[in-house]
């Protein structure tokens, strides 16, 4: 059954003050409900009366009907797929910490814990011994997430938006997922310190830390293996059940890693192959190049990424704007989405007393230049 669903289409309808569909009222009353869960609502511009909210309920797992999903956007072209189709994708889909193994969660509520745990390891005990007062060596605490606003803003010809249609609809999902995605990778690759608005990247610590900030460094095969010494120290293993151990960093940090030699051979690579010292290797020019207390340096991040969480919460809420470039002949989209990012093995003092290093016992970094 062909479903009737346009994004472009819906927004159209809505600037000439039409009605939806049922599909349509499914969509946006189904987005509405989650963020009205998560105590964010759309908030309408000075000129409501055109300038609305379309709120796209995310997914949250296969089988749930959080999210309405369509199989066909508009023409029999898509009902060739097998699969469904989600309105906007998941930005785990094109994530470079995503490809890395970090947990990406979808939440309904404001209030948000993930268990966090202090350490991973079991203990023998002998079958005539008693366990220490202070318990086993494994701690459940909680992360706490709240919501903070990533947006992006798209603008486009009215002329465009007028042709709708399912390729224009893809265009633009596609578009907002991986602005967001962007976004997102830049945060957590990024050097500042957490707020009421932006997550705290990882390479804040050594580069602003009040007792944690270093000089961007020339990397020796000595201090790469330094620095899965100190993330192994600090969660029982790199290889061990249930890790996902890889280095990230940005591809001027690849091309000096490329320049690193592995022991006293001199002539082997540490970076050879997509991998560093036996572990998986990623790049994304999304990684700080400024990182450092000098500012010199490129980010080059290590760590178990699983331990790192990215929670995003309620609906895509998109604001349909006419008026801002309407001399353009433009209409501008405001996509929001809310979001917060954490390690789960936290905090660690940086020696301030308003900040801590959110990613301390799963990850390290060092600037590298």
């Amino acid at each position: 059954m062909k479903n009737d669903f346009s994004f472009t289409r819906l927004a159209m309808k809505r600037l000439r003050g039409e009605k939806l569909s049922m599909t349509e009222l499914e969509v946006t009353n189904l987005g509405e409900k989650n963020l009205r869960d998560c105590d964010i609502m759309p908030r309408p511009g000075p000129k409501a009366e055109s300038r609305f909210s379309i709120p796209f309920s995310m997914p949250v797992n296969e089988y749930g009907d959080i999210m309405p999903r369509i199989r066909a956007l508009d023409t029999q072209a898509y009902m060739i797929q097998s699969e469904n189709l989600y309105l906007i994708n998941p930005i785990s889909e094109k994530s470079v910490f995503g490809l890395a193994g970090a947990t990406f969660l979808a939440a309904q509520h404001r209030n948000f814990k993930v268990p966090s745990f202090s350490g991973i390891l079991a203990q023998n005990l002998e079958t005539d011994a008693e366990p220490e007062e202070d318990g086993a060596t494994i701690t459940i605490g909680g992360a706490s997430f709240a919501p903070k606003r990533f947006y992006i803003l798209l603008d486009f010809p009215m002329s465009l938006l007028m042709q709708g249609g399912p390729d224009v609809d893809k265009w633009i999902m596609d578009n907002i997922s991986a602005a967001l995605s962007a976004r997102v990778d830049s945060v957590i690759g990024g050097i500042t310190a957490s707020d009421v608005t932006k997550g705290q990247g990882m390479g804040y610590a050594i580069t602003t830390g009040d007792t944690t900030k270093v000089n961007a460094v020339s990397p020796t095969y000595d201090s790469i293996v330094a620095l899965e010494k100190a993330l192994g120290s600090n969660f029982g293993g790199i290889n061990i059940p249930g890790s996902s151990p890889a280095f990230i960093t940005n591809s001027e940090g690849r091309r000096i890693l490329r320049k690193v030699y592995s022991g006293d051979s001199n002539t082997e690579p540490v970076w050879k192959n997509g991998k560093l010292l036996d572990n998986p290797a990623f790049v994304s020019d999304l990684v700080s190049g400024s990182a450092g207390a000098d500012g010199a340096g490129n980010l080059l991040l290590f760590g178990n990424w699983k331990d790192l969480c990215v929670v995003q919460f309620g609906a895509y809420d998109i604001t349909v704007d006419p008026y801002t470039l309407k001399n353009n002949g433009k209409v501008q989209l405001c996509v929001n989405s809310y979001i917060d990012v954490r390690g789960l093995r936290g905090t660690q003092s940086t020696g301030e007393a308003t900040q801590a290093n959110d990613y301390a016992y799963s990850f390290g970094a060092i600037a590298i230049k």
